[in-house]
């Protein structure tokens, strides 16, 4: 996960849906619950993440663990 966290830069799930329409972006909505730690693994394409609710917590390949709240991208 890159730490170009930008907190607060939306406010309701609508902002971020009008930013990615207008990067051109294909917007992909998910709830996701994970209840354990996974293992270390990425994936070969880049992508942005809003984060409209709760907390995403990733932690990079050195470790360092990085968490993004509600209004984050």
């Amino acid at each position: 996960m890159s730490n170009d966290i930008a907190e607060r830069h939306f406010t309701t799930e609508a902002e971020a849906l009008a930013e990615i329409e207008t990067m051109g972006w294909q917007a992909l909505a998910r709830d996701v619950v994970i209840s354990k730690d996974e293992e270390l693994h990425w994936h070969d394409f880049e992508s942005v993440v809003f984060i409209v609710g709760s907390t995403l917590r990733a932690a990079d390949d050195n470790g360092i663990v990085s968490d993004a709240g509600a209004g984050s991208r």
